[in-house]
């Protein structure tokens, strides 16, 4: 068993026990969603579900609840079910006057999970929310839906402005900055970092360059990218890029 496996182990266990003495709900609360999260990050995705399940059947109204078991269900490939669980944890945000957080769902895991399977229309709607991110995203959607979109000009917060400069890129800008983009990247959310990269080499060698080039940023990349699309785009740029 690997170092972090073993913390992650003692961890469970010290979950377990300060579940059995904590008396404090809030405090049980939050103790229980750790305990799920770390049944997945062991790789006990049943265990991880049966605990996530038992959470929201306990909790049905925490938007974290919700949120962490959509996390545990994108570990397990249950794409459908942590789309479901998603949305929710986003409507309970809203409900109790949080449209900040509901919004980062939105334009986080909702829009990859619809952009996955094909729904731009549904990615545009996610937008409604307002904000450089979702400025950029509604952009994004457009293109994907019509082939053209009218970008804003300018963006300061770090994932919006790394999302514009790729989509300028499809817009027709050169793409130069592309690859310093990526090696640099300091924005959160490993899954639109992979999105970056993924569409920044096909950019890349459509304009002649080699695939190659692109190596650093892909061999980075490791799991979890909890996007569907990771696995088979993972192994195809691992060949292109001549990475094992």
């Amino acid at each position: 068993m690997r170092a972090g496996e073993r913390n992650r182990g003692r961890r469970l266990l010290a979950l377990r026990n300060l579940i059995e003495s904590e008396t404090d709900p809030a405090r049980i609360m939050k103790l229980r969603k750790e305990e799920a999260c770390l049944y997945s990050e062991l790789g006990n995705p049943p265990q991880a579900r049966t605990a996530a399940e038992s959470l929201l059947a306990d909790y049905p109204d925490w938007p974290a609840g919700h949120a962490a078991a959509a996390d545990i269900a994108c570990r397990a490939g249950r794409w459908a079910e942590a789309e479901r669980l998603f949305a929710r944890a986003a409507e309970l945000n809203e409900a109790a006057g949080r449209p900040d957080a509901s919004d980062r769902l939105r334009t986080g895991p909702l829009y990859r999970l619809a952009e996955a399977r094909g729904d731009f229309a549904a990615c545009r709607a996610l937008c409604a929310g307002g904000g450089e991110l979702a400025s950029v995203l509604a952009a994004r959607a457009s293109r994907l839906l019509a082939g053209h979109a009218s970008l804003p000009g300018s963006c300061s917060e770090p994932l919006a402005r790394h999302l514009l400069l790729l989509e300028r890129s499809w817009s027709g800008d050169t793409g130069e900055d592309l690859l310093e983009e990526a090696l640099t990247w300091g924005a959160p959310e490993p899954e639109w970092r992979w999105r970056f990269v993924v569409e920044g080499l096909e950019l890349h060698a459509s304009r002649g360059g080699a695939p190659s080039d692109w190596r650093r940023p892909v061999a980075e990349t490791s799991s979890p990218v909890l996007d569907p699309r990771f696995g088979r785009e993972r192994a195809r740029l691992a060949s292109l890029v001549g990475l094992r």
